[in-house]
């Protein structure tokens, strides 16, 4: 069996070709890759069937399939849920980001261990022509951490990022996944609620209850920073339910027993407030602080008056799993059929 398998997640054709190019170059080569073309246009489809990547597909192992066209979250789990099992490990990779030629060598090493349920690595932030500008900061005690390879446990995480609403680990694009991981993000809570919107940080802090999230020091990515992409998008549905699910991950941590109860409150105060920071004016921002003022003196009451509110927005959101259809095989120069 295939060690890797790559689910590209792939709306836009503009950044394809050093996408493509990164999954070439890469100097582990036990992978395969699907792309689930998800454009509205099939525009996707047509530049993979054009002839113009030629070079860069003649020696990866590509299935072209057509994507649910609901949305970026209906594609991943589509992916995950027709294709994730074809192999040991799996790595959803967003359409705009960039591995870089070691990726898979150093990702496939600390799988090594059958304990670790993710492995993460580090991230260049990059402008919209992929050249790096900035680096994400570590918290002192990981900088001080000699290690190359350091094993983050739920003891560490849960209070280390929950109660600050702290995106310490990126996302999806860095970070190979076991399939114990995998099976824990077709369902996408922690205990009772969902963690939408914060699907990498919900299901990187969920695993570590079963064995390691190992982040590796290394850059072997860049996340490419441009106007079209989904976390500049403030008015989506989804960026709000970014910021509400530091919420739902701060009370269903702390129902799990995750996190004391004032932790709970703080990540759940802290998720209020940036929410309230961002949209002043948004009929949800109404809702959400008249839920914390009415159960603000009983953390139970207000888990269960915050796991209705969050249910309710999030009607018509879930995704019934199905399958995508192969539209057919990349390989080499050979056209999509």
């Amino acid at each position: 069996m295939t060690k890797i398998i790559t689910l590209v997640t792939a709306y836009r054709k503009d950044f394809l070709p050093e996408l493509l190019f990164g999954l070439s170059c890469q100097t582990y080569k036990d992978f395969k890759v699907i792309i689930s073309d998800d454009s509205p246009d099939a525009s996707v489809t047509e530049l993979l069937k054009s002839g113009r990547l030629s070079t860069l597909l003649r020696d990866l192992d590509i299935t072209l399939v057509q994507g649910p066209r609901k949305g970026g979250f209906h594609n991943i789990q589509s992916l995950i849920h027709s294709w994730s099992q074809h192999a040991r490990l799996a790595h959803l990779l967003m359409d705009d980001d960039i591995v870089y030629p070691d990726f898979y060598r150093h990702h496939a090493l600390v799988h090594e261990s059958s304990e670790v349920q993710a492995s993460v690595s580090l991230r260049w932030f990059c402008g919209i022509d992929g050249r790096p500008f900035s680096m994400q900061r570590l918290p002192d005690h990981i900088e001080a951490d000699p290690r190359r390879r350091v094993p983050l446990v739920c003891g560490d995480l849960f209070p280390q990022l929950v109660p600050n609403c702290v995106i310490l680990l990126g996302d999806f694009s860095h970070c190979v996944l076991s399939q114990s991981a995998v099976q824990a993000l077709k369902k996408s809570r922690l205990h009772r609620m969902s963690y939408y919107g914060l699907d990498d940080i919900g299901l990187f802090l969920d695993v570590s209850r079963r064995g390691p999230v190992t982040l590796i020091r290394e850059h072997l990515g860049g996340f490419r920073m441009h106007p079209a992409q989904s976390t500049a998008q403030t008015a989506s549905f989804c960026l709000k339910c970014g910021y509400l699910a530091w919420a739902a991950l701060s009370l269903d941590a702390w129902a799990c027993g995750e996190l004391s109860a004032q932790d709970a409150v703080r990540g759940l105060s802290k998720s209020l407030a940036l929410f309230m920071r961002q949209y002043p004016e948004d009929e949800i921002t109404e809702r959400f602080l008249d839920l914390v003022e009415t159960n603000a003196t009983d953390i139970a009451a207000l888990a269960s008056a915050f796991e209705v509110f969050w249910g309710d927005l999030l009607q018509g959101q879930s995704i019934s799993p199905g399958t995508v259809a192969p539209v057919g095989n990349v390989k080499g120069v050979s056209p999509v059929t």
